[in-house]
Parts: C-alpha cells; sequence; structure tokens
C-alpha cells in the first residue's frame, strides 16, 4: 500500500512538475521585473537616519559655517589692519604737555651776601610751563608742525615779578631728495591697501572653492546613496533566488551545485553591499566637512534630498570659442586678479626702495615769534601770546644731509623688493597656466561625462529590454534561469555605472563654472544670494560663443 503511494505520489509530481517549473520562473521573473523597475526608479533610500538637505541649502550652510571661509575672512580683517596701520603715518599727531614745578635750593652765606640778600635762607624757583605740538606729514613728504610753548618763571631773588615767555613757531621740512613724493612716502600705505584689496579677492575665490567642494560631496554622497540601494535590491533578490533554489534541490529537481551559486552569488551581493553602506558613510561624513558642521553634529550626517541635474537642460546650442573663454576667463577668477594685486604691491614696495638708495637732503623752515608779559595774574600767563607786542618774527633754515657711504641698508632692501616683484610675476604667469589648463581640462571633461552619460543610459534601457526579452523567452521554455542571472547582473552594473557618470556630470557643470570664475559672481560675500541654476547649469556663453553654422 505505502509503495502503491509512493509510485502514485511520482505520477502526480511528474504532471504537477512543469506547471511548478513555470510558477518558479514566472516568480523568478517577477522578482527581476520588480528590481529592473526599482533600479530606474533610483529613489533614495526610504530609511533615513537623518533629515535630507537641499543642494541650495548645503551650500548656505557651507558659507555659514566652513572653518577655511572663516579663516580666509580673518585674515582679510588683518590686511585691513596692516593697512590702517600703514595709513597712521599720515595722522595728525597732537602733542601736549603741562609742568607745573617749585625748586627750593639752599644758598650759602657768600651767596646771600653776593646777591645782597642776607635774609634769604634759599632760592625758591616756581616754573609753569605748557607746550603744545600739532605735526602733519602729508604723502608729499613734506612735514608740518605748527606749535606754542608758554612758560612762566618767578623766584624770590631778582624776579620780584613773574616773566610770562611765548613762543610760537610754524616749522616745515621738506625732503630734496629721499622721500620727497609719494611714491616715496605713502608707499607702505598703498602696498597695504592693495594687499587688503588682494585679501578679498581670496576670500571670494576661497568661497568658490568651497561651494565647488560642497556640490562635489553633495552629489558623491548622493551616487553612493543611490548605488546602495541598488545593491540592497540585488542583495534581497539574491536571498529570493537562494530561497527558490533551495526547494527545488529539496525535491531533486536541482542539483546541489545551483544552490551553491546561489549561495555563492548572495555572499557576493550582501559583501557589496556592505561596501556601498561604508562608501555611503565614508561621503555622508566627507559632505559634514563641507559644510562645517559642528562636532557633535558629525554622528548624524545629512543625506542630500534634490535629484541629479537633468543632462538634457544643458546642451549646448553654439559652439564655444576656447581662446575667448580662456582669455575673459582670467578677468573672472578672484585668485588671479589676487595676484595681479600682490604684483602691484610689491612694484609699490620696490619703486620706493629704488628712492631710499638717495642721500638724505632736507630743508627745514622754522618761522615764529616770541613774546613777554610781566605779572602774576593769569591773564598776564596768557597774554604773553598777543603778537601785536612783538617787534618782530624769527625765521629759521637749515639743511641737513645724511648720506651713508655703503648704504647696504637701502641696497639690501632694494635687492629684497626686486626678488619679491619677480617672484609675484613669476606666480601670476605660473596661475593663468595652471587656470587655462584647468578650464581645458574641465570642458573636455564635462563633455566626456555628458557622452559618457548618455551611453550609460543607453546601456542601462538596452540591458532592461534585453532582461524583458529574456522573460518572455524563459515562459516559452526557450530560456534559462542562468541566462536571466547573468543578464540581470549586467543590468545592475549598468544602473550603478549610470548613477555614477550622473554624479560626474554634475560635478563637471560645477567644475566648469568654477575654473571659469563663474561659479560666484565678483563681489560675492557670504551673504549673497545663490540659486540652484549657478550650482547645476552652464553659464551664460554670450561673449564666448561661435554660432554654429547651418550645413
Amino acid at each position: 500500500m505505502t509503495g502503491r503511494r509512493e509510485v502514485l505520489t511520482r505520477r502526480a509530481w511528474r504532471r504537477a512538475y512543469p506547471v511548478f517549473v513555470g510558477r518558479m520562473s514566472v516568480w523568478l521573473v517577477f522578482l527581476l521585473g520588480a528590481k529592473e523597475a526599482l533600479g530606474q526608479a533610483l529613489q533614495p533610500a526610504s530609511m533615513r537616519s537623518a533629515p535630507g538637505l537641499s543642494l541650495v541649502e548645503a551650500v548656505r550652510q557651507t558659507l555659514a559655517q566652513d572653518p577655511n571661509i572663516r579663516l580666509q575672512r580673518l585674515q582679510v580683517d588683518y590686511a585691513k589692519g596692516v593697512s590702517q596701520n600703514a595709513a597712521g603715518q599720515f595722522d595728525v599727531v597732537l602733542d601736549t604737555a603741562f609742568s607745573q614745578g617749585l625748586t627750593r635750593t639752599p644758598l650759602t652765606e657768600w651767596e646771600r651776601i653776593e646777591q645782597g640778600r642776607a635774609n634769604v635762607a634759599e632760592a625758591v624757583e616756581h616754573v609753569v610751563s605748557y607746550r603744545m605740538e600739532i605735526s602733519k606729514q602729508f604723502r608729499s613728504g613734506i612735514t608740518v608742525s605748527p606749535g606754542v610753548e608758554v612758560t612762566r618763571f618767578a623766584d624770590n631773588l631778582d624776579q620780584e615779578r613773574a616773566a610770562n615767555r611765548a613762543s610760537v613757531s610754524f616749522i616745515v621740512t621738506v625732503p630734496l631728495l629721499k622721500g620727497l613724493g609719494a611714491a616715496a612716502t605713502d608707499a607702505r600705505e598703498r602696498a597695504a591697501r592693495v594687499s587688503q584689496e588682494a585679501a578679498v579677492l581670496d576670500l571670494q575665490q576661497m568661497i568658490a572653492s568651497r561651494i565647488l567642494n560642497t556640490v562635489s560631496a553633495y552629489w558623491n554622497c548622493l551616487a553612493a546613496q543611490q548605488q546602495l540601494q541598488v545593491l540592497m535590491e540585488s542583495q534581497e533578490q539574491a536571498e529570493e533566488l537562494v530561497d527558490g533554489i533551495g526547494k527545488l534541490v529539496k525535491i531533486g529537481e536541482l542539483p546541489a551545485s545551483e544552490q551553491l551559486q546561489a549561495e555563492a552569488d548572495r555572499a557576493d551581493r550582501t559583501a557589496a553591499r556592505i561596501v556601498g553602506e561604508q562608501r555611503f558613510w565614508q561621503t555622508r561624513q566627507d559632505l559634514a566637512l563641507a559644510l562645517g558642521l559642528a562636532l557633535e553634529k558629525m554622528a548624524l550626517p545629512p543625506e542630500p534630498a534634490d535629484d541629479f541635474p537633468d543632462p538634457d537642460s544643458n546642451a549646448p546650442k553654439s559652439s564655444v570659442d576656447l581662446p575667448s573663454l580662456l582669455a575673459r576667463s582670467l578677468e573672472r577668477r578672484a585668485d588671479y586678479l589676487s595676484s595681479l594685486k600682490a604684483e602691484e604691491a610689491t612694484q609699490i614696495l620696490l619703486t620706493a626702495a629704488r628712492k631710499d638708495l638717495k642721500p638724505q637732503l632736507d630743508f627745514n623752515l622754522e618761522v615764529g615769534y616770541a613774546g613777554l608779559d610781566e605779572g602774576s595774574q593769569f591773564q598776564h600767563y596768557y597774554q604773553s601770546l598777543d603778537p601785536r607786542a612783538v617787534s618782530g618774527p624769527n625765521l629759521l633754515g637749515t639743511i641737513s644731509l645724511k648720506w651713508p657711504f655703503a648704504n647696504q641698508t637701502a641696497r639690501g632692501l632694494l635687492a629684497q623688493r626686486q626678488a619679491a616683484q619677480q617672484q609675484s610675476v613669476i606666480r601670476s604667469q605660473d596661475l593663468s597656466r595652471t587656470i587655462f589648463s584647468g578650464i581645458l581640462v574641465a570642458w573636455s571633461e564635462w563633455e566626456r561625462s555628458l557622452a559618457a552619460l548618455k551611453q550609460t543610459m543607453v546601456a542601462r534601457q538596452n540591458y532592461s529590454q534585453t532582461v524583458t526579452n529574456e522573460r518572455d523567452k524563459l515562459l516559452l521554455g526557450t530560456g534559462t534561469t542562468l541566462d536571466i542571472i547573468t543578464l540581470a547582473d549586467r543590468l545592475n552594473s549598468a544602473q550603478l555605472n549610470e548613477i555614477a557618470a550622473k554624479a560626474r556630470y554634475a560635478i563637471g557643470l560645477a567644475r566648469v563654472r568654477f575654473e571659469t570664475g563663474r561659479l560666484v559672481q565678483p563681489g560675492t560675500t557670504l551673504d549673497s544670494p545663490v540659486s540652484v541654476e549657478d550650482l547645476t547649469s552652464l553659464p551664460d556663453w554670450n561673449w564666448a560663443i561661435t554660432p554654429k553654422t547651418q550645413p
């Protein structure tokens, strides 16, 4: 009886086997079709550990928090302080002092007899003095110094009435050789002011470079996120495949080697998913560093919420004239403009150093008068300043010469300034070459990334259609499960390649803008608005476009 049941069971299984295999095939095809649909969607992972962050918001956070920008901003403040310090050379300086003193000097018997003051044991002198001088150096090198000094002197010997003496002077100093003219006198101030302008341009360049860094980190993070989604789906399908083949192996319809192959495929996809998770975490940390997140927020970095830019929206309608693009881009690159400012500053100091080789020959003219008024009352003190009581002015002219024969100090400074000026010229020339090369590479990279992206999209579409065709063949009994798995793997690789190509293309757009000086506008500050078009589209090339000729 038992044997008969076994025979009937075998017969029933033979009749049901085609139906079972057909259902299993349909089940496998359904899984692969689901994988294809999910892979085409390429949506961010649904299970987020942190809120999504838009690209524009990421850039705004970078401008507000990035330590490199903050450091360069402090460098601008430092340069401003240096410029202000140099300008202090031409400030109006007030020099004033008031003094009052009482001096007691004991007299010998002989001194008392000689002066006829036998009853005076000591000489008492009372001196009150007030001095005020205002000096001003002009950028021509000329210095003017008006001043006034009033002194009251009284003692208990011969000065029975207090003597109030006033001295009024106006001094002009003219450097006849060294130091004459603005090129020699205000060189340090002008060089500092130009250096401050260079620091502002360096800040603009730092803003552009950190924006590019954030945009690159953002797109790399989005690519890692979407690739992880594909790898997770691939692992899930591999696990389902292991379960399905395992059931067929148990009933003896498939050899055990098929089970081992499926398990190996699952292990390989699990390892790929683990690597993808680590890469996604690493790119999230890179994005957090680019944003300048605080230390306490690094454990929960944000995830990108925007999608990649559409390549069709940036299709060039005209051919760009690269020579014009290269030449005009230098006018927009803040780092190159900063190098020109540095070159200008060194040239200013070099000119001043050449003038310092001359000897110091100054002409000094002093004009003034001296007044006197006697009396202890207070009004006599300032009435000594009355010019109507004087008989005439005082006049003093002086020519002074200071000539170091070897002049080692000035010659050594000139050698330093010449070397610094030549270094700045070389740096500017080398930077222009670097910028030109960067533009050529960025433009070529963008064009090729666009072409590569289109090819990866074609590959993904073709593999998707091939999987669909192979699925139909499997339903008709002319295909195999192994063929489906092989083509699905290729589709999976095509999806990963397409995501990577999208990231390269998006980063290429931002790099073209950066290299041509059009990622930010000239004069950009930390408060300047940033739009998504500035980050995900090509700039306007109207000034560097050659219209396409019709065939």
